[in-house]
């Protein structure tokens, strides 16, 4: 066996009737998946075929184990959302291919839920909710790849239909699929991405064709032409020219990365079941927690009606590219692997998974580049906002009146040098911290506290990190033992641990911010350092893993009393090797800025560096 992967799911009461509707649903699944059958039907259908993936998924139907959060008129149960994200986890994490239901249910089916005619609703959801029909999506062309602007597949207006002619590449699952979401061009008037319309068409009517278009891996790609398809005009979905609107949504609702996370998992376990521990997948299984978390959170936006591309490019980044990583480690061990003795026919089928299909995992969906292309559009707007939105989920308002009171009153008591550790700044730091009442956070209030807990404490911690000064943070239950510090660094208990992670943690996004700033008021060459790419993209990159580790660090501070040691020890590896990432490239960009000695960059560098070590817990242990 092997520690989890995945960051647990944590419950959140819905009342009585909900918890009793999950726990039904929950019990349901694991009668269903704890069989010798359901087993076989996994392992059939990892290698494609088309019976099994049916039979599964129809049993998953007939339970209502698919959509039981749609409303009961088109086929669900009207549960909490999460309550479907904590199924699908469920059955995904036995080895069912994940991707026909990402497509079919939180793609299309969502899609059309939102936006579809009430016809389309009735006629296609309860099919799906039940498991009779699977979904794709058809948005590639040759030559034009993820780039919709060159969208050639056209839909000319004939009365009440439309008549489609086209050809789409790269569309997973058309050969079992029923239905497609199809973007065709309608006209080509104003801006490029203008006279896109969406439809949903059914994949055996006349003039559709399917093609198998051989790869390495076992899920399988299609060519699909379109050759005078006749679409009744109730498939459409939105109003016509308009569909790069509603794909903006769409595409966020495809990237959450929860489908990445419940792979990298499975992979994860795997590599587990062959080979022996070691630092490095303790490593990976800590970044996958993180990618987890991220992903749980990032799928709030199928709540939202008003959803951009951008609300979940953080998340398709991080979690592309952590499910990447660990698909790599399988790569690096793959000519050990492939006859592993303990390896099993479902633990030899991730395995080969894994070295197949993470390739295309930052390709997928759209590419990392585009994921950093757009996360840059949206940074360049919104800096400062962004970085503290990390903050902001340990308390907006506690984390604002840090940053608004301590940061003229740093700037009082500064002592120089300013990255040289300084008493007196410290100790100037902890009156005011106190004389706020800031001590007495975490304190219980029976005691005459405030009650707020640890994760406001981790607030604080990441205010005084984001500010760039000490952590003079105390909690007034640990005035008498020297708060989170000892003469060797933080103490050892898991609190204090967190709430130094999260003191970590500011100072990387404080350096982030400090770099991105000189990016946009310096010039080279002619052009702002923001505006080039091959600069800017890895302090992107860190800017996304700095996001996932507040997620997870908040997690991890929201049920500190029942996570495990190992855990912490986990996400400290993960902070650890992200923040050398952030430091590297935040110093790249800052150039001789970030090397002068008083600046304000180099303040943050060597506060890095005199923390960043004391994360190693078990390092420090071991050296005495």
């Amino acid at each position: 066996g092997k520690p989890p992967a995945a960051a647990a799911a944590v419950p959140h009461p819905d009342g009585p009737a909900a918890e009793a509707d999950g726990a039904g649903l929950h019990a349901s699944l694991k009668q269903l998946v704890d069989t010798p059958h359901w087993r076989d039907l996994v392992i059939r259908a990892r290698r494609m075929d088309p019976d099994a993936i049916t039979e599964a998924y129809r049993e998953l139907g007939r339970r209502g184990l698919l959509t039981p959060d749609w409303p009961s008129e088109y086929g669900g149960a009207g549960t909490p959302t999460r309550r479907a994200i904590e199924l699908f986890e469920g059955f995904s994490s036995t080895g069912l291919p994940d991707l026909v239901y990402a497509l079919t249910v939180q793609i299309v089916g969502n899609f059309v839920l939102k936006s579809g005619s009430e016809r389309l609703r009735r006629e296609l959801l309860p099919r799906i909710a039940r498991g009779e029909e699977f979904a794709t999506v058809l948005y590639s062309e040759p030559r034009a790849g993820s780039d919709l602007a060159a969208l050639r597949t056209r839909a000319e207006r004939r009365g009440e239909s439309y008549v489609l002619n086209g050809v789409k590449v790269f569309s997973i699952y058309s050969d079992i699929a029923g239905s497609a979401l199809v973007a065709a061009r309608t006209g080509q008037d104003g801006h490029k991405y203008d006279g896109i319309t969406l439809f949903v068409i059914d994949l055996t009517a006349d003039g559709v064709s399917v093609e198998l278009v051989q790869t390495v891996q076992r899920e399988r790609m299609c060519r699909v032409r379109l050759h005078d398809v006749e679409v009744e005009s109730w498939r459409r979905v939105g109003d016509e020219g308009r569909g790069w609107a509603l794909l903006d949504g769409a595409l966020a609702i495809e990237r959450t990365g929860i489908d990445h996370v419940v792979r990298a998992a499975r992979w994860l376990e795997a590599l587990h079941t062959t080979t022996a521990p070691s630092e490095r997948l303790r490593r990976l299984e800590g970044q996958v927690e993180c990618a987890t978390t991220l992903a749980r959170a990032a799928t709030e936006v199928f709540l939202r009606a008003d959803v951009r591309a951008t609300d979940t490019a953080v998340a398709k980044l991080y979690t592309s590219e952590t499910c990447q990583q660990v698909g790599h480690e399988v790569l690096r061990r793959w000519s050990t692997l492939a006859t592993a003795p303990n390896a099993d026919d479902l633990v030899h089928e991730e395995l080969f998974s894994a070295l197949t299909e993470s390739p295309g995992l930052t390709l997928s969906a759209g590419t990392s580049e585009m994921m950093l292309s757009t996360l840059s559009a949206d940074l360049k707007e919104e800096c400062s906002r962004r970085c503290l939105e990390i903050l902001h989920r340990f308390g907006g308002d506690l984390v604002d009146t840090v940053v608004e009171v301590l940061e003229p009153e740093g700037a009082r008591i500064k002592a120089e040098p300013l990255f040289a550790h300084s008493d007196e700044r410290r100790e100037a730091l902890a009156r005011t911290l106190t004389d706020l009442g800031f001590d007495l956070v975490e304190r219980p209030e029976e005691e005459g506290g405030l009650g707020l807990g640890l994760t406001a404490g981790c607030g604080i911690s990441l205010g005084m990190g984001y500010l760039g000064y000490e952590n003079a943070y105390t909690p007034h239950h640990f005035a008498g033992d020297g708060g989170t510090q000892t003469p060797h660094g933080p103490c050892p208990e898991r609190a204090c641990r967190l709430r130094h992670a999260a003191y970590v943690l500011g100072l990387g996004i404080g350096l982030f911010r400090t770099a991105w700033e000189h990016a946009v008021s310096r010039e080279q060459f002619g052009r702002r350092l923001v505006d080039h790419d091959s600069l800017m993209f890895p302090l992107i990159r860190g800017y996304a893993e700095l996001t996932a580790l507040g997620a997870r660090l908040h997690e991890l501070a929201e049920h500190a009393r029942d996570v495990d040691e190992d855990a912490v020890r986990r996400f400290e590896l993960v902070e650890q090797d992200a923040l050398v990432r952030v430091v590297r490239s935040a110093m790249q960009v800052l150039g001789a800025q970030g090397i002068t000695e008083w600046s304000v960059a180099s303040r943050f560098y060597m506060k890095c560096a005199q923390n960043m070590g004391l994360l190693d817990h078990e390092g420090r242990v071991a050296d005495g």
